[in-house]
């Protein structure tokens, strides 16, 4: 992909950013350095949830945390 970005005259991360496969590789290497990656996203598969659940989640993990007064 990154010879694909410099052909394009783009930038790698913008290039990236368009990408729709899934992530296998940097999962993969996640559940093998923790495998409680593994369970989670076998927690998750099994969970069936939808696209938008999902998209939810990561917004409310990626917001920041308001502090405790």
């Amino acid at each position: 992909m990154k010879d694909l970005a410099r052909i394009l005259g783009v930038l790698f991360h913008d290039l990236k950013a368009h990408d729709t496969r899934p992530p296998i590789e940097e999962m993969k290497r996640l559940s093998a350095t923790d495998p409680r990656y593994a369970v989670a996203f076998r927690t998750m598969i099994d969970r069936k949830p939808s696209a938008e659940e999902l998209l939810k989640l990561a917004e409310r993990l990626r917001a920041p945390k308001k502090k405790q007064p």
